[in-house]
């Protein structure tokens, strides 16, 4: 193999090594995403069922004990 291969052959090893790096980065990038997205759903129900007990605590309030 002449000098010529070798370095087209280092050069599209490099690029290729970039290219499955980037692609893995990318990967975890969607996976947060994905993750804070859930976590987002998740407040909002959370949030969706504090108004619903609040709502329900004012429709129908504790006896008071005397």
């Amino acid at each position: 193999m002449d000098y010529l291969g070798l370095i087209i052959f280092a050069v599209a090893a490099v690029g290729f090594a970039y290219l499955v790096h980037a692609m893995s980065v990318a990967g975890s990038w969607d996976e947060k995403d994905r993750e804070a997205r859930r976590q987002a759903e998740l407040d909002r129900r959370g949030e969706a069922a504090l108004e619903a007990l609040r709502e329900l605590g004012r429709k129908y309030p504790r006896p008071k004990d005397y």
